[in-house]
């Protein structure tokens, strides 16, 4: 539990300073090379285009809700946390979570509006990392309400495989529009 806190803390503060860094300007247009020589905690990833692709395919088959693609995109020991503290599921769980919500939804879109990617050199958390932000949105087929859910993941590669997702979005948002969860009077 002690390394899952730290993981987190690590994910989101990477995550504020990427998109930091990634709008500073620079001046030799060499980021990495000179970031990874000034021995930074972390640096733009140079396999960052690939790591995108690898995750956008991921998502793109837990919302077609076959998991096919998804579940080869993973490492062995994979596992998917949040939004809650304490929410782990495996790929089995996270595909047949998804082919399931693909039966009550429609017009699904994972809405990517940015993504990074860098190489932590610090352990624990050494290797690459995509982080992904958008805005998740579908239709409740039975209430035929629309959703729309911003959401936040990060995503550690290793050896081209995802091995680790933290995500963070509002469920309980959603679950409230479409009568789900009723407050209390």
């Amino acid at each position: 539990m002690k390394n899952t806190f730290k993981s987190l803390t690590l994910a989101v503060i990477a995550s504020a300073g990427t998109a930091f860094y990634s709008c500073t300007p620079s001046s030799s247009g060499n980021e990495a090379a000179e970031t990874a020589t000034n021995s930074k905690t972390y640096y733009v990833s140079e396999n960052d285009t690939v790591n995108f692709a690898l995750v956008n395919d991921y998502f793109t088959s837990l919302v077609n809700g076959d998991g096919s693609v998804a579940k080869n995109s993973v490492t062995p020991g994979y596992k998917s946390i949040g939004p809650a503290f304490g929410d782990t599921l495996s790929i089995d769980q996270e595909v047949e979570q998804w082919a399931k919500i693909a039966t009550t939804r429609s017009n699904q879109n994972i809405g990517i509006l940015a993504a990074t990617g860098i190489t932590a050199t610090e352990e624990p958390y050494t290797g690459d990392w995509v982080y992904m932000w958008g805005i998740y949105s579908c239709m409740h087929n039975e209430s035929g309400k629309d959703i729309s859910v911003p959401w936040h993941y990060s995503v550690k590669i290793e050896n081209g495989k995802i091995a680790l997702a933290y995500k963070f979005y509002d469920d309980l948002k959603p679950a409230m529009e479409v009568g789900a969860v009723v407050m209390a009077d």
